[in-house]
């Protein structure tokens, strides 16, 4: 999570995750992956469980954990999968959004 600090200053990350179950169960976790990991797993879990990610490699370590991985689909957010698809492509002039 990124928190805003006054204008001219750097933003500031905190390591805090959120989860959104079905729009049922909402929780948010400080430094604290086992815990969220532990909560997940306690819910009752859809078929498919559509995991959405922004590719970093710590969200994708916790998506290992949670459900059994025949049930979990993985999605890299539109944000993040057009900023690595540019990076795999040609110049920004060839992309149309």
């Amino acid at each position: 999570m990124r928190l805003r600090t006054p204008l001219g200053q750097p933003c500031e990350w905190r390591d805090y995750k959120a989860v959104n179950l079905h729009d049922q169960g909402v929780a948010a976790f400080f430094r604290d992956n086992a815990g969220l990991v532990k909560w997940v797993n306690q819910q009752p879990l859809a078929n498919p469980l559509v995991c959405l990610g922004d590719g970093h490699d710590g969200i994708w370590n916790l998506f290992v954990e949670i459900g059994p991985t025949i049930f979990r689909q993985e999605i890299l957010d539109w944000y993040h999968l057009m900023e690595n698809m540019k990076k795999l492509a040609g110049p920004a002039s060839d992309w149309h959004e």
